[in-house]
């Protein structure tokens, strides 16, 4: 697949002033705020400047379209909700931004899990697809918005049909749909090898970057040996990022590292740990929850950003540090090199202490990896979505 080329400045609301967009994103999103809730935002935020009708829709089961609205979907990786959606929509132009994170990898987080909490065990012995469908029974249990007890019950005996096969309905649900937005190269991989996808309608439209984190590099070079903070990790505290193995690496090598980040309200026996060791061990050090200005505040003060994550698609964190003049050491199931070679270094996604030591030598250099040769920006994404709605009607 080639690269997208730069969006034209295409309107479509010019030509048809009523179109709607809905975009349906996860139902958590309001309760968990997450990088797709930073995309979504930004692409709602372009599209309504160009005169679109934008609804943010989280996932309720029965929800329905109304007709001539683009369904514009946020994250396959909820498998049983997106099939459900993809249907929903029925007549309608389907636009799916994919997403998705490597099934391979996902699995090897799960049984890396430690806890003895009934969500680690039952990822641990469960497939993904058995996961997910217990995510989804358990979500839809819990109340949506007013759907009814019956719509609800519907909604899970349809996913338990879907169950054997829900990755390659998946796929067949991709190829149907106008067109499917990818953020890396890498990710498209995945998604043909987990679905069965063809990647004929397939469209790269990566993470763009807002004006205030593009002026962040304006003199990262003179700031470079000043700046008090050797690595930096962040991100919610949750078994996904893997703070506490990092901590408990750099306790053991004596690498200093400072995180970033609130706790997870889904991970509290992990984020108990985290504390504990922070508490007991003056190697780690956390600042807490901050603001995101702040949080770029931050990485202008340090020299390395450390991203242990199992699994990434394209990070919004490891984009912005890069602009702040940070490096970044990465675990090599994220696609941030592909878009930044000149300031992202891989390391294998078990080796933590290989990271740290990686790290720490980066951070011991005499001059920063300077300006990213990076160039979208959130206008950029609007007008990329701007011509696949165009194309769409």
């Amino acid at each position: 697949m080639l690269r997208s080329p730069r969006p034209r400045s295409v309107c479509l609301h010019e030509r048809n002033p009523s179109v709607r967009i809905d975009f349906v994103v996860r139902s958590d999103s309001a309760s968990k705020f997450g990088g797709d809730s930073r995309q979504v935002s930004e692409y709602a935020r372009g599209l309504r400047e160009r005169g679109y009708e934008i609804a943010e829709r989280p996932y309720v089961a029965g929800m329905a379209f109304a007709p001539n609205t683009i369904v514009h979907v946020v994250n396959v990786d909820r498998p049983y909700d997106f099939l459900q959606v993809a249907r929903a929509a029925g007549r309608n132009k389907l636009v799916v931004s994919a997403i998705h994170h490597d099934l391979q990898a996902v699995r090897a987080m799960r049984k890396a899990e430690k806890g003895e909490g009934i969500r680690s065990v039952i990822g641990r012995a469960l497939p993904e697809s058995g996961r997910e469908l217990v995510a989804f029974a358990v979500r839809s249990l819990g109340g949506q918005n007013g759907a009814s007890n019956f719509t609800r019950l519907k909604a899970i005996l349809r996913a338990t049909l879907d169950a054997p096969f829900v990755w390659a309905r998946v796929g067949e649900a991709l190829n149907r749909a106008q067109s499917v937005t990818l953020l890396a190269l890498g990710e498209e991989q995945s998604l043909r090898r987990d679905t069965g996808w063809r990647a004929s309608n397939e469209q790269l439209v990566p993470n763009g970057i807002s004006t205030l984190e593009a002026s962040l590099g304006s003199d990262v070079e003179s700031t470079w040996r000043s700046r008090p903070l050797p690595i930096i990790v962040a991100g919610r505290i949750e078994p996904r990022k893997r703070q506490v193995e990092v901590a408990r690496e750099a306790i053991r090598l004596g690498v200093a590292v400072t995180f970033v980040g609130p706790i997870s309200q889904s991970a509290s026996r992990y984020s108990e740990v985290f504390r504990d060791l922070v508490a007991a061990h003056p190697e780690v050090t956390w600042a807490g929850g901050m603001a995101h200005e702040d949080v770029l505040a931050a990485f202008r003060g340090s020299r390395v950003l450390l991203n242990a994550s199992w699994v990434e698609v394209q990070s919004l964190v490891d984009l912005e540090a890069s602009f702040a003049g940070c490096y970044v050491v990465a675990a090599s199931t994220g696609n941030s090199k592909e878009w930044l070679p000149m300031h992202v270094t891989v390391r294998g996604f078990r080796d933590i202490a290989g990271m740290l030591l990686t790290a720490k030598q980066l951070s011991e250099r005499d001059s920063g990896p300077g300006t990213p040769n990076y160039s979208w920006t959130w206008d950029d994404c609007a007008l990329a979505l701007d011509q696949i709605y165009a194309e769409s009607l």
